[in-house]
């Protein structure tokens, strides 16, 4: 399985999308930490919808506790 790894990308996914062209095939994304940078909850959907597959993601002490 191969697993690709974002850490504290803080709300800018700018270069999320470069990253997953240049990973190849992947199995699983995981997102540790810090998906936003306090928020609003909606950017955490606009990342999601850059990938087409499988999205395990931790918040960080920079996101809100609403989900």
């Amino acid at each position: 399985m191969k697993i690709l790894a974002i850490s504290d990308p803080h709300g800018d996914y700018s270069k999320i999308k470069k990253m997953i062209e240049r990973t190849g095939d992947f199995d699983l994304a995981v997102i540790v930490g810090d998906i936003t940078n306090f928020g609003p909850d909606e950017k955490v959907q606009e990342l999601m919808k850059l990938f087409d597959k499988p999205v395990f993601a931790i918040p960080g002490n920079c996101d809100q506790r609403v989900f």
